[in-house]
């Protein structure tokens, strides 16, 4: 299943580095700040969505999305539920304010560089390729604009699989009661991404929940706290798209932004609940 911009735009919730984080909250490989550095004010995300083939046939896809926000969209309603995040925003995010990173790359890619200049606006690009294998390195670097020139490396996870044979329409949710997500158990962190659309008076929204939490469980319980949002199939709620990825995150320090470069990877598996 295709992410949806608010996914992707969504600050970053935590979850596994490549690296042992330094006291200071960066890494040993990316160039993090020295000790007497100011903390940051803004935080940024760049996520990049891996989905290889699951079976011969299928066409492999890639996103690079996120953004250098300095205010969301105001009509979003964002919160904190445990591990979980839980918001509620336009689809389009054409409200939100945005810092110019300049022109970004990542590389090495498809034997070369992709690279380019987003503005002061959010990122979105994709290919019908998967440019990193597992485990490789994945260097970002952006050449500076009102965000300072930065560089980091980051590594793409292994394949999270949500196991062969099983129905893509799964039981109905419950608002109340707390939703089981489970996988192939991985050694990598996951995130998994309950998502409802819906009509409005003011346009498309969507319900994005985003929980994280070690792999090799094999599955994550989200509370019913985060769930209360979902509107039910008896009012016209349509039915809740549930994936899970594995995750890898490295940060480094621009300035005054924390940057998180997050990759994912995971076959192309949707999970469809009613809501209750």
């Amino acid at each position: 299943m295709r992410t949806s911009l608010v996914f992707l735009l969504l600050a970053a919730c935590g979850g596994g580095s490549n690296s042992n984080p330094m006291p200071d909250g960066s890494t040993p490989d990316d160039g993090g700040p020295t000790a007497d550095a100011a903390m940051p004010t803004e935080h940024a995300l760049v996520q990049i969505q891996l989905e290889p083939p699951e079976f011969s046939g299928e066409t492999p896809f890639t996103t690079i999305t996120g953004g250098f926000q300095l205010a969301p969209d105001p009509r979003c309603r964002i919160q904190s539920v445990g591990d979980c995040v839980v918001a509620d925003c336009p689809q389009a995010l054409i409200g939100g304010t945005y810092a110019d990173p300049g022109r970004l790359s990542f590389s090495p890619a498809l034997g070369g560089t992709i690279a380019f200049t987003p503005g002061a606006s959010f990122l979105f690009f994709s290919i019908d390729q998967v440019p990193w294998a597992a485990d490789e390195s994945i260097t970002l670097a952006a050449d500076g604009a009102t965000v300072p020139a930065f560089s980091l490396t980051g590594k793409s996870p292994r394949t999270l699989d949500a196991g062969e044979g099983r129905s893509p329409f799964g039981a109905p949710m419950s608002r109340t009661q707390p939703f089981t997500a489970t996988w192939v158990p991985t050694s990598e962190q996951a995130l998994v991404v309950l998502r409802q659309g819906r009509d409005t008076p003011n346009g498309e929204f969507e319900i994005i929940v985003q929980c994280h939490g070690p792999g090799s469980s094999g599955g994550l319980t989200v509370p019913a706290a985060a769930l209360a949002s979902f509107l039910p199939k008896a009012s016209g709620g349509l039915s809740v798209e549930v994936t899970a990825h594995a995750m890898r995150e490295t940060k480094t320090i621009a300035g005054e932004w924390e940057v998180t470069l997050r990759v994912l990877r995971s076959f192309d598996q949707t999970f469809f609940h009613d809501v209750q």
